[in-house]
């Protein structure tokens, strides 16, 4: 049951993280897409 709970939150870390790096891709290309880089 921990170990559950465990993975559950570094899961959802790891998709919030994800979220965020793309938002600060975004700003740093102005929202221009680049194949490969993430």
């Amino acid at each position: 049951m921990l170990e559950d709970l465990i993975l559950t939150a570094v899961k959802n870390a790891m998709a919030e993280a994800e979220e965020m790096a793309e938002k600060e891709m975004a700003k740093v290309t102005g929202g221009i897409n680049i194949p490969g880089l993430f």
